[in-house]
């Protein structure tokens, strides 16, 4: 009997967080388990959780409000453009993101919890308007860079396989327990970036 391409869990208060955990997981574990029914994003919103089909990341983020979780199950899935103050939460590196992802939240928040969370992306994450306390933890990531002022940023636990570029734009960084292939510096890029327990391929000073 096939899974439908949109569920709603109801009836899960905020009270009962680790209920829904328990759900979400079940889910994920359910749809990983069958090859019909791999990548999907589960949007969680208000002790609900409502599943998009692979091909509509950006219609979960669109979609989700301040907070919100999105879990991607294993599989292959679109770039996509974070718009919102959420949490895109992977299996992994079988959780690949084909192309580039984009951080632009309007308003210049400070980020109370991960952006990026166990993802892999084959492309650039690329940081497109500012944002301070920005968390991305265990990701697979080829290229990041940053084209608007970030502060009080971390990268935790990633592997970024061709290039981090550093800029002007960085006004706080810290890199933990990170694997990078290279380091690179646009000009007049600061030195506000802190490494801590790296391990470097290449490196480019500016």
């Amino acid at each position: 009997m096939p899974i439908q391409t949109s569920i709603i869990i109801t009836k899960i208060g905020y009270q009962m967080k680790k209920q829904l955990f328990l759900a979400v997981c079940l889910i994920m574990m359910s749809l990983t388990a069958s090859a019909v029914t791999i990548n999907k994003a589960l949007l969680e919103h208000n002790g609900e959780v409502t599943l998009f089909d692979g091909d509509k990341v950006q219609d979960a983020i669109n979609a989700a409000s301040d907070g919100d979780v999105i879990y991607l199950t294993l599989g292959t899935f679109k770039p996509f453009t974070v718009t919102r103050q959420i949490t895109i939460r992977g299996t992994g590196d079988t959780s690949i993101i084909d192309g580039d992802v984009t951080i632009s939240m309007p308003g210049a928040p400070k980020l109370t919890s991960p952006v990026l969370e166990s993802l892999a992306v084959s492309g650039t994450v690329h940081v497109g308007a500012q944002v301070d306390d920005m968390i991305i933890r265990k990701c697979k990531i080829a290229y990041f860079t940053i084209g608007a002022q970030i502060d009080g940023a971390v990268i935790d636990r990633c592997y970024i396989t061709s290039a981090l570029t550093l800029s002007s734009y960085i006004k706080g960084m810290t890199v933990v327990n990170t694997k990078l292939y290279s380091v690179q510096a646009n000009s007049g890029a600061t030195q506000n970036t802190t490494f801590v327990n790296c391990n470097f391929y290449q490196l480019y000073p500016d």
